[in-house]
C-alpha cells in the first residue's frame, strides 16, 4: 500500500482477532504491514505526529 503502519493498525488487527468475527481462527500468520513483505519496500517508521491522538473507532457491524 506504500504507507507506514501505526500502532493503531496493529490494535485493530488484535481487536478483530479478539472479536466473534474471528471465532473459528485457531492459528495463522497475520501480517499487518501494508504489503511491505509482498512489495519489499523499505520500512520507514511513522512520525510522532502520525501516532498522536486517540485511536479512531471502527464499527464492526456494518
Amino acid at each position: 500500500m506504500g504507507t507506514t503502519g501505526t500502532p493503531t493498525d496493529i490494535g485493530h488487527a488484535v481487536a478483530w482477532l479478539c472479536s466473534d468475527y474471528a471465532r473459528l481462527i485457531i492459528g495463522c500468520d497475520l501480517v499487518v504491514d501494508g504489503g511491505a513483505r509482498a512489495k519489499n519496500f523499505a520500512y520507514t517508521p511513522a512520525t510522532p505526529a502520525d501516532l498522536a491522538g486517540p485511536a479512531p473507532l471502527i464499527p464492526l457491524d456494518l
